[in-house]
């Protein structure tokens, strides 16, 4: 990480790691394997893909409450296991509020991004 005398400059990575449509587990460990080995190269903030946790889905695949919820687990774990590295991350992943549904009555979902560092 950057020391506070030198915020002028930070070292970004953008990251095109491998992403498994609907493998959960594979996709949480090649971010977590990413992480790991940037924050060993001294990258200050390492930017995982769109969807990094679920992959792209087609059709009807995050209708699954319990794939968003696993999503959900996913990024949880992600933030507790790097709690302890200097690193921050953006992560992309489905969001999504059990209380909110869209015009056609289906479980409103989110395309978005976490940003995270130290928890």
């Amino acid at each position: 990480m950057s020391s506070p005398a030198n915020l002028d400059q930070i070292v970004v990575e953008a990251t095109a790691m491998q992403v498994i449509m609907g493998d959960l587990a594979a996709n949480y460990q090649n971010a977590l394997s990413t992480i790991l080995r940037a924050a060993k190269n001294g990258v200050d903030l390492v930017i995982l893909p769109e969807l990094a946790i679920t992959g792209y889905a087609v059709g009807d695949e995050f209708e699954i409450t319990e794939l968003l919820k696993e999503n959900k687990r996913a990024v949880d774990m992600l933030i507790e296991s790097t709690k302890h590295l200097d690193i921050a991350v953006a992560c992309g992943y489905v969001d999504y509020d059990e209380k909110v549904t869209g015009h056609d009555g289906r479980l409103r979902r989110y395309n978005s991004a976490v940003v995270f560092q130290r928890g």
